[in-house]
């Protein structure tokens, strides 16, 4: 662990390896969600006639995760960015959010 620039950083063999692979890891996470998201919609549209508003939110969701997850830089206060989005969904991914929230 190193201390810089007033925050904790991660060093080392695992670490310095990884960090060249995120922009292609980020890009890779993204489009799997949107393939999912257009697979989910193309099916909601087909059998509803309509998309699900939950189903738009929760993939809005899900990609900002993944470029929250694959960023070389986390901090906690990036997880606010989702708390509106979350609001919207089922209280029970609420709830599973907030702790979540609450570990990082």
């Amino acid at each position: 662990m190193t201390h810089e620039f007033g925050s904790v950083g991660l060093r080392g063999t695992p670490f310095d390896g990884l960090l060249p692979m995120l922009p292609l890891l980020s890009i890779a996470a993204v489009l799997t969600v949107v393939g999912l998201a257009a697979l989910r919609f193309r099916t909601e549209r087909a059998t509803l006639g309509t998309l699900a508003t939950e189903s738009v939110v929760a993939y809005v969701v899900a990609v900002v995760a993944c470029l929250l997850v694959t960023n070389k830089v986390f901090s906690a206060q990036y997880v606010v960015w989702v708390f509106p989005l979350v609001l919207l969904l089922s209280p029970r991914v609420g709830l599973l959010f907030a702790v979540a929230a609450a570990l990082s």
